[in-house]
């Protein structure tokens, strides 16, 4: 039998990987982070399938973008459309097809919104020095929505780090030369939903940020405080670094700041930061774009770097000795070193999504325990240095497929991104364990749950089923 090419992956096509979901949140967790590193590495797009009560988080959304992939959403009906332009689509193969085409009526169907988002970018470019922090852009963005700073950080959803610019910018200064993507979240008092992207360049080091923010409810005083502060904010960012572009957009949407597969209001523009290198590469005239639309010139002091200083953060041109070349922004976690990009078609799997949320860490003990349960004969194996566990028949039929548990110390992410758990037991000082867990649809479904509940049972965990309640 040919090993599956992801634990997420339904069917392999010979253009995309399909992707089916029944989660009530799709989150970039490092399972989807790996499907998307592999999937580019065979030269495919991901096509998520869903039904209309799945929500994406901005995280997810901009990956999917970014690596041209789409997102199909199957409806009661059993009709298809792009979730996020709604055209009508013929099928899921339907949904890399270019051109226009009819919208959807159901996509229409638009939301009550509840929260004015502000959606925010900047690229700014710091000196390679020892003294140069990498975040304090998202903590200037996040005073929109009237924080001092974002919640927390991590390479993947949800986040395991509270916010610490100085731990932030040692781990992307420990990964240079190799770019660096880190996930950015505010609080349930003050929505937050970004991105940190860190790259070393000829002129320094670069620094890409993207955010959307909740403000508060459309009409409130909030939202016209954001308003008035927005220009003061983007001017902030001069600080720091040399700002090279920075925007500030604003639209109403969910105050969760997940997108649903229906109509959204574009977002609107608030304000606009052209900094000195684009301002003389576009040739443009302060004191004309002054008197025509109201802007302010200011000047930023932004010195060279020593070779010393450039020596704290690598030159991109520098060799990378004893790293591995197929390294990408987007760290793979999960790297099966059995799987087959070239496998062609593979029949569908239906993978079922859970999240073990335990005191104790699953191991090697529980993990033998729980093979018990799946009423024949299982074996259970370690890929990838130990990060996926797998169980499966003597036929190589996959049973169940465990991810490395990381130490969740956050009680919100775990309400952000799994709003239907049920009751939870009270968490240790050090938080929960979270641990996903892949069980594929089919003969071997059955098998693969008792196992997944016979190992949530053996922690005094809880097994969390990932699907979205329908209505």
């Amino acid at each position: 039998m040919t090993a599956p090419f992801h634990p997420l992956a339904d069917a392999v096509h010979d253009t995309f990987v399909h992707v089916e979901t029944r989660s009530e949140v799709v989150a970039l967790g490092p399972l989807e982070a790996d499907l998307f590193v592999r999937a580019a590495r065979a030269g495919l797009r991901v096509v998520l399938v869903s039904d209309e009560w799945t929500r994406l988080t901005d995280a997810y959304r901009d990956v999917l973008a970014e690596t041209d992939g789409r997102w199909v959403v199957r409806d009661g009906d059993g009709h298809f459309r792009n979730g996020i332009t709604g055209r009508e689509l013929a099928d899921i193969t339907d949904a890399l097809t270019p051109g226009p085409g009819e919208v959807s009526q159901r996509f229409l169907a638009l939301e009550q919104p509840d929260q004015t988002q502000f959606v925010v970018s900047a690229s700014l470019r710091h000196r390679p020095t020892a003294q140069t922090r990498l975040g304090r852009a998202s903590e200037v963005f996040a005073a929109l929505g009237g924080a001092r700073a974002p919640g927390g950080w991590g390479t993947h959803e949800p986040v395991e780090a509270p916010w610490d610019k100085g731990v932030l910018t040692a781990y992307a200064r420990s990964r240079m030369p190799a770019d660096t993507r880190l996930v950015v979240t505010g609080t349930p008092e003050h929505p937050f939903s970004g991105s940190i992207t860190s790259r070393r360049t000829e002129q320094g080091v670069e620094e890409l940020v993207t955010g959307v923010i909740g403000v508060g409810e459309p009409g409130s005083a909030d939202v016209t405080r954001a308003f008035e502060a927005s220009r003061s904010i983007l001017l902030e960012l001069c600080a720091s670094a040399l700002p090279l572009v920075a925007t500030i957009f604003a639209r109403v949407g969910r105050g969760d700041l997940t997108t649903r597969p229906f109509l959204r209001q574009d977002p609107e523009p608030v304000a606009l930061l052209i900094g000195a290198p684009a301002v003389r590469a576009l040739g443009l005239d302060p004191a004309e774009q002054a008197a025509e639309f109201g802007a302010v010139a200011g000047a930023v002091r932004a010195s060279r770097p020593s070779s010393t200083d450039s020596e704290i953060f690598r030159s991109a041109a520098e060799t990378r000795a004893g790293r591995d070349s197929t390294r990408c922004s987007t760290r793979s976690v999960a790297s099966d070193s059995n799987s087959s990009p070239d496998c062609g078609w593979e029949e569908a799997r239906m993978p079922r999504e859970f999240v073990l949320l335990s005191p104790a860490m699953p191991g090697d003990a529980a993990f033998r325990a729980a093979g018990t349960s799946a009423g024949e004969p299982v074996s259970l194996t370690l890929d990838s240095g130990g990060l996926l566990a797998r169980f499966h028949t003597r036929a190589l039929d996959p049973l169940v497929t465990v991810l490395h548990p990381r130490r969740i110390t956050s009680g919100p992410e775990i309400d952000r991104l799994l709003p239907s758990h049920p009751p939870l037991p009270t968490p240790p000082a050090e938080g929960f364990w979270w641990t996903d867990v892949v069980v594929p649809w089919g003969p071997a479904e059955a098998g693969g749950v008792a196992v997944a509940v016979a190992l949530a049972e053996s922690l005094d965990g809880v097994l969390v089923d990932r699907a979205a309640p329908v209505g």
